[in-house]
């Protein structure tokens, strides 16, 4: 217990980040299969949130180096970002506990990821050197399908994760996976280069021997995992002949 006090800001990250992945495989998976656990449900938006919170106000401390004196703004724009997103988590919350009249206490938190989504394509291009190119193209992929969608939800009143044919949603699937992987892994391999993605395939497993419908993504984490093993995503050394000497 004490060692979530006095843990380093790199551990804390690499936790809050492989939360923030688990709960995204989560989203993905219930949205597919069409369950719903509700204590369940607002344990994994918690983790979501706090986690998305931690991995923004980390990038102040992981890009520090890179932000100029004009940009300092960027910084303190980090830690905007991260305490919206706890806020906002918070604030969903409080909601979902209302029962008697949802309506009456109802606050949209929508426009708080306009913020979060211009913050996360900014990181992008401050991060060069910083979080491995792969992650940093994932993020911009997510980042700017955030950007488009938050911005026709809150200036246009149209859902598009909602209102488009379920044929179309599932393309959302795509830049829903940038932004799991781009940001969680990102955070993750910039902060220490360890082999999360095994912990997260491992997860994966988890949930889908519980949930049979959660199998074909864990067999296609397993696949990018191996995958990320020989050519050294996570850290390791590449094979010969596979980006290795």
């Amino acid at each position: 217990m004490k060692s979530v006090f006095v843990a380093t800001e790199k551990d804390d990250v690499r936790g809050s980040a492989l939360a923030f992945i688990v709960a995204n495989i989560y989203y993905i998976v219930q949205g597919f299969a069409g369950f719903e656990i509700t204590p369940l449900d607002r344990v994994v938006d918690f983790m979501w949130g706090l986690g998305l919170a931690a991995i923004i106000l980390s990038y102040a401390t992981l890009l520090k180096d890179k932000i100029s004196p004009y940009g300092e703004n960027f910084k303190y724009g980090y830690y905007m970002a991260g305490i919206l997103v706890l806020g906002s988590t918070l604030i969903d919350l409080g909601q979902a506990m209302v029962h008697s009249d949802p309506e009456a206490y109802a606050i949209n938190t929508s426009p708080t990821f306009l913020v979060v989504a211009w913050m996360i394509i900014s990181t992008y291009y401050l991060s060069e050197g910083v979080i491995d190119n792969l992650y940093r193209y994932l993020m911009l992929l997510g980042g700017i399908f955030g950007l488009i969608t938050t911005s026709a939800n809150v200036f246009f009143g149209y859902d598009a994760l909602t209102e488009l044919p379920e044929v179309f949603q599932f393309v959302f699937l795509i830049p829903w996976l940038g932004f799991t992987f781009g940001v969680g892994l990102g955070a993750i391999t910039a902060w220490g280069n360890k082999d999360y993605a095994g912990a997260v395939t491992n997860s994966a497993w988890a949930v889908a021997s519980v949930n049979p419908a959660a199998l074909p993504y864990a067999i296609g984490l397993e696949a990018i995992s191996q995958i990320g093993r020989t050519f050294g995503w996570w850290g390791g050394k590449p094979k010969p002949g596979f980006g290795g000497a």
